[in-house]
This record gives C-alpha cells, sequence and structure tokens, in this order.
C-alpha cells in the first residue's frame, strides 16, 4: 500500500508540474485547456507505459476539468505515435508519453520522420523503472544461475519476447545474448501487454 500511495502522491506532483510548465509555454493560464487533451501513447493496451498513462491522464482530467483521452499508437516501434505527434498543431492539446524506445529509434532507423529531440519539446520526466526477467511458470529456472544454465543448454529454438525493436526488453536480452553465449531471438510485440498475455500463454521462453 505505502508503495502504490507514493506512486499516486509521485503523479499529483508531475500532473502538478505539467500543468504549470503547459499553461506557461502554451498559452496564457486562463485559456488552457478550453477543450479535450489528445494523449498520445507509442505502446498497447496492457502494458507498463499504457498503465501509468491512464492513472496520469485519470489525474491530469482532474486538475484541468477537460478530458484526457488516451490515444494507443502502438506500430512501428513508436515511430507512427511520434510522427503523430510531430504532426500535431504546437498549441498543447497533443501530448506524448515516450519512453527510451523513441530515441534508440535514432539509432536503429536512420531515415526516422522526425528527428527526436529537436522535434518535440520536453515537459517533464514522469517516472523512471527498471527491468524485470520473467519466465512462464512452467519453465525449469527458479534463479538467474538456473536461468543462465537452461538457456547455454536448450534444445531447440530460444525466443524472447519484448515490448518492441528498441525497447529497454529488446536491448536487454540482445545483451543478454552476447554476455551468455546464447542465441535466443527476439520477438517484438506492441508494447509489454501483448508480450505478457504471449509468455504466460507459453508461446516463447
Amino acid at each position: 500500500m505505502k508503495i502504490c500511495r507514493s506512486a499516486v502522491e509521485a503523479v499529483s506532483m508531475s500532473v502538478t508540474v505539467l500543468g504549470l510548465a503547459v499553461q506557461t509555454a502554451a498559452v496564457p493560464a486562463a485559456d488552457y485547456p478550453v477543450k479535450p487533451i489528445r494523449f498520445i501513447i507509442p505502446a498497447a493496451p496492457g502494458g507498463t507505459t499504457d498503465g501509468l498513462a491512464r492513472i496520469f491522464s485519470a489525474r491530469m482530467t482532474e486538475v484541468f476539468r477537460e478530458q484526457v483521452i488516451v490515444d494507443n499508437r502502438a506500430s512501428s516501434s513508436g515511430v507512427l505515435a511520434g510522427e503523430i505527434v510531430k504532426a500535431a498543431a504546437p498549441d498543447g492539446y497533443t501530448l506524448f508519453l515516450p519512453y527510451h524506445q523513441h530515441t534508440v529509434n535514432a539509432a536503429l532507423n536512420p531515415k526516422l520522420p522526425y528527428h527526436p529531440v529537436n522535434d518535440f519539446t520536453p515537459i517533464t520526466q514522469l517516472t523512471e523503472a527498471g527491468l524485470l526477467l520473467v519466465v512462464n511458470p512452467s519453465s525449469p529456472p527458479r534463479n538467474l544461475r538456473e536461468f543462465l544454465e537452461w538457456t547455454r543448454n536448450y534444445k531447440g529454438p530460444l525466443n524472447f519476447g519484448s515490448a518492441g525493436y528498441g525497447s529497454g526488453g529488446h536491448l536487454a536480452g540482445e545483451l543478454y545474448n552476447l554476455m551468455a553465449g546464447v542465441k535466443a531471438q527476439h520477438i517484438p510485440y506492441k508494447g509489454t501487454g501483448p508480450a505478457m498475455i504471449d509468455l504466460m500463454g507459453g508461446q516463447y521462453q
């Protein structure tokens, strides 16, 4: 309960900061907002980014007294979402919740339809989080030592899933391949939610 309460308090504080930043940078405070705000999310429903966005948008709706609508645009590893935000009018009514994939895309795709830094105006860092390595409960390993041995001796195709190309899970998986000397094939999903569903269903290791 303490963790949940702290998270809510952090969201409330971030919303206040966001409100001040938007009001100062976009239009006079008395005139903003006067219509719903579109909150673009580069991930599918059910994942970490989506869950955070929904908590955050609910609080923003309370603070701004205008509806903040979450718009999931999980395609092309977040490029579609970035493209939509770049093309939107710079009036504070289209907000974007990118994660590290947004800047990693620049290294993976030299022909992005936007510049990941210059074409966007940062408001605040909303959160930070670590990565968690998980397997299906039916899998043999119960700790990292057993996992390392299991992946090194696995017979047949070995796969790992992530929230998409360039995501933290993708990069961590490739780093594990290099450090452990294994050849697990990456399966990109349109967000953590779909990846978790297939992991629970035993669709990959």
